[in-house]
């Protein structure tokens, strides 16, 4: 009974390593069709080697390997196992397939839709003493007492603080043709002498002429200073707009861009 057990193990053992080695194989041939040079024939037989940036209806975005050059063509001007590899790798690889490659610039706009305003009463850390003192006299003929107390009661020191935050209606439109985007909105504190992020909202946003829009808040904070947004091209990693609700805050999103840092 021992001996059985142990080859079923293993048969077992072995069908979960092809298995294995089955969705290695797979993978390998996905990753082929996507970012690996394929070899590209015109009807004319003429060919080139390079990549497919897009597939969108009947046309065919490629990046020729020699020149790193992109231009846009028919897919009938391919040939026809060309055609049926652009079917494929659509097909294959919709994450990769966006709209918008060519779209370098959209309108951006932030404005504020509401603010959250609150108050609270918090201690300073310092101490206040409150003293009273009071006074009785008695006369008994010749004598007059005079009894004074003082009384010492200790208390913490408390303020009033103001904490602000804000919903902001972000709107975007593209004339270049629609667009999927990555909408970042952050909102600042006053920090030092400059400012720094508490809260970033992502969004993923489909951007056309005059469609494209959100709202993102951030619940009230002490030394509230503004909120700024940039709109990134998903389908080519690049800034196309940004916004904020003062120049400085334009100018850091747009440093934490080019460092690649939109973190808090």
């Amino acid at each position: 009974m021992i001996l059985a057990v142990t080859k079923i193990n293993k048969t077992k053992i072995r069908c979960k390593k092809w298995q294995y080695l089955l969705k290695l194989i797979l993978l390998a041939l996905t990753l082929n069709t996507a970012g690996h040079s394929y070899t590209f024939t015109s009807n004319d037989g003429a060919s080139f080697e390079g990549q497919i940036l897009q597939v969108e209806g009947n046309t065919v975005t490629v990046v020729r390997d020699s020149d790193k050059k992109e231009f846009s063509l028919p897919q009938s001007r391919f040939s026809e196992k060309d055609q049926a590899y652009f079917k494929q790798w659509a097909k294959e690889n919709p994450q990769l397939n966006l709209p918008g490659r060519n779209v370098t610039q959209i309108s951006l706009r932030c404005t504020t839709a509401r603010t959250n305003d609150e108050s609270i009463i918090r201690e300073t850390g310092r101490t206040l003493i409150d003293v009273n003192v009071s006074s009785s006299v008695y006369w008994d003929y010749d004598w007059i007492t005079v009894e004074t107390t003082v009384t010492a009661t200790a208390r913490a020191e408390t303020e009033k603080v103001r904490l602000k935050g804000a919903t902001v209606h972000v709107k975007a439109s593209s004339v270049s043709g629609p667009v999927f985007a990555r909408i970042y909105t952050a909102f600042f504190v006053k920090s030092g002498g400059g400012a720094k992020i508490f809260k970033v909202d992502e969004r993923n946003v489909r951007i056309d002429l005059g469609q494209g829009e959100l709202y993102a808040s951030c619940n009230p904070v002490e030394n509230y200073y503004g909120y700024g947004t940039v709109a990134i091209n998903l389908a080519t990693g690049h800034m196309i707009g940004v916004a904020g609700s003062n120049h400085q805050i334009e100018q850091l999103m747009k440093k934490k861009v080019s460092s690649g840092n939109l973190s808090q």
